[in-house]
């Protein structure tokens, strides 16, 4: 497998998915503003948005290295234990949507003890409408996940990222006026319905078929069930983060949930697109290392991986703080989101924007570690984690309020990171990092922080010369355009290596689109 040209094509369709998703997000923000019935909406759909997160998150590690392992031996063998998985993960949606049915006001009270009597009531019957969702989007992830164990990307990546948002956006503009927040509820279940649909006639062509009968007589379920353990308990623990959020900011001031939900999204653009484009391509890829023991060539990729991320997300997160206020009004100053919501959800930003490094950095770490079968240290890291976000958020919260929680998210992804690089260069036989690669780290964030004087001084000195939407579109456009080209010149003159392979990247993909 190419990994490079796979990442490529997994960026393109995750780019695409992002532009989408701002346009969702302005949709959302227009029709509704940072009000309680927004907040109502984000509590609801977190309860089935975390069970197949968590869920989600787990089993493309176990089942890749399995799969991967199994496919090398017998083609027959590992499509078997793929379909006998497909029918595991049936039956556990519907047990989970049995289960939440009757228990949704207890999970809704206890995830926003802080709304009031009617707003949890809104928030309760939205949880149920919700429920269809949990089955869809669970199917989906696990045909999205087989399809990249089989080098297959355009096709899923398109069908799980960038499918729901066009639909979830027509929903919104042909029904809000007439049904209102239950327009997302339509648009989320439809467009989920799709992507199985899609997904699962590709798998369906390859010789998937769902099996439901006696799945826990099988060996491959038996250690698939002994790998994911520890994988569900490290992403369980990682989404404990929102349940916090969601607890704490229900609370706090009105419209608090829903300026760190759009903050959130805003700040997981670099991580949307880099990270998991190259991590969806890069677990294979180091599951087949793993099997053949090549601890060198991990070791190799790994670190190629956590310098490429690094290079990529250390300017987005110095941009995505520099320009919180603008960026903010420019995607949901209109509409019913005002002034207050502006405030809000630009303070959170930049408080988000503090962890975008390592957010990206932390996902090329965490599949190492997968493919070489040793998933309890991500529920150790996790767990250090949770408890560093608990500390710092419950410390600020009475000085900073809502803008606390994503202090408390950033510091928390950064020490989880580097607990995580500390553990990976102690593991590998050769180790993760050497002299070269702080040499290469600081030449680096030398150009981030010229980069950074520069984009400030062009923001602050255009704020004072452009007003209004247009003005803010031209301030934002110059900005980053300022902050491209001088990163894009000092990488040159610093002569940062990973500022080359990107380019020979572009270049390798403008030159096949011109011979196609």
């Amino acid at each position: 497998m190419n990994v490079k040209k796979a990442a490529g094509t997994v960026t393109i369709w995750t780019s695409l998915s992002k532009i989408f998703g701002y346009i969702r997000e302005s949709v959302i923000a227009y029709f509704f503003g940072a009000s309680t019935v927004v907040d109502a909406f984000l509590v609801a759909s977190l309860i089935p948005n975390t069970l197949v997160a968590i869920l989600a998150n787990g089993f493309p590690a176990a089942m890749t290295s399995l799969y991967k392992e199994l496919y090398a031996k017998d083609k027959k063998m590992a499509l078997r234990f793929v379909s006998l998985l497909s029918g595991l993960f049936i039956i556990t949606a519907v047990l989970l949507i049995i289960i939440l049915w009757f228990g949704a006001p207890l999970v809704v009270r206890a995830l926003a003890p802080g709304f009031s009597h009617e707003t949890s009531t809104v928030t309760i019957r939205l949880a149920v409408m919700l429920l269809p969702m949990l089955f869809l989007s669970l199917m989906g992830k696990f045909a999205c996940s087989l399809l990249y164990a089989n080098d297959i990307f355009a096709l899923p990546t398109f069908a799980t990222v960038l499918l729901p948002n066009i639909v979830l956006i027509g929903a919104i503009v042909l029904t809000a006026k007439f049904w209102g927040i239950k327009s997302m509820v339509l648009g989320l279940i439809l467009g989920w319905m799709l992507a199985l649909l899609i997904q699962f006639f590709r798998l369906y062509r390859i010789g998937l078929r769902v099996r439901v009968a006696c799945f826990w007589r099988d060996l491959y379920i038996k250690r698939f069930g002994l790998l994911i353990v520890p994988v569900l308990l490290s992403s369980g623990i990682t989404y404990v983060y929102l349940f916090i959020d969601r607890i704490l900011a229900s609370g706090l001031a009105e419209g608090s949930i829903s300026s760190l939900n759009f903050a959130g999204k805003v700040s997981m653009l670099p991580e949307n697109i880099f990270a998991f484009s190259l991590g969806a391509v890069i677990l294979p890829a180091l599951s087949a290392l793993a099997a053949r023991h090549s601890y060198e060539e991990m070791a190799v990729m790994t670190r190629k991986g956590f310098n490429t991320m690094l290079f990529l997300a250390a300017p987005c997160a110095a941009g995505l703080f520099v320009l919180a206020e603008p960026i903010t009004r420019l995607l949901f100053f209109r509409g019913a989101f005002d002034e207050t919501d502006l405030v809000m959800t630009a303070s959170a930003l930049m408080a988000f924007s503090l962890g975008v490094m390592a957010n990206c950095i932390n996902p090329i770490m965490i599949r190492t570690f997968f493919a070489l079968q040793e998933t309890r240290v991500p529920v150790i890291t996790s767990i250090i984690s949770l408890a560093v976000k608990l500390i710092v958020s419950l410390i600020l919260i009475p000085s900073l309020g809502h803008t606390a929680l994503a202090l408390g998210d950033s510091a928390a992804v950064s020490v989880c990171t580097v607990v995580l690089l500390i553990l990976l260069h102690r593991r590998l036989p050769s180790g993760l990092v050497n002299p070269k690669l702080f040499f290469s780290w600081g030449k680096i964030f030398l150009a981030v922080g010229m980069m950074t004087g520069m984009v400030y001084l062009v923001n602050i000195k255009l704020s004072l010369l452009l007003s209004g939407s247009g003005g803010t579109l031209i301030r934002l456009v110059i900005a980053i355009f300022t902050g491209a080209a001088g990163y894009a010149g000092l990488s040159l003159i610093l002569k940062i290596k990973e500022f080359d392979l990107f380019l020979d990247f572009i270049h390798s993909h403008l030159k096949k689109k011109s011979i196609d």
